[in-house]
């Protein structure tokens, strides 16, 4: 337990630095997503053998109107 204690804020230092590198992660992936164009996306697979099923924008898929 003594060990424990006397490297506490090692512990806590990387303990920042990892959550620091998630943020960072979640936050420029949320500005990717936000930055793509929609109406870019052009594809040839019908929607049920398409690999990119689940991050499509195309207006078939959007089912949200």
């Amino acid at each position: 337990m003594e060990y424990f204690f006397s490297h506490i804020l090692y512990i806590i230092i990387a303990a920042v630095v990892i959550a620091a590198i998630g943020l960072a992660a979640v936050m420029l992936s949320a500005r990717n997503e936000a930055e793509r164009d929609k109406s870019e996306e052009r594809c040839d697979f019908s929607c049920g053998s398409c690999p990119s099923a689940s991050i499509c924008h195309k207006k078939e898929k959007d089912i949200s109107q």
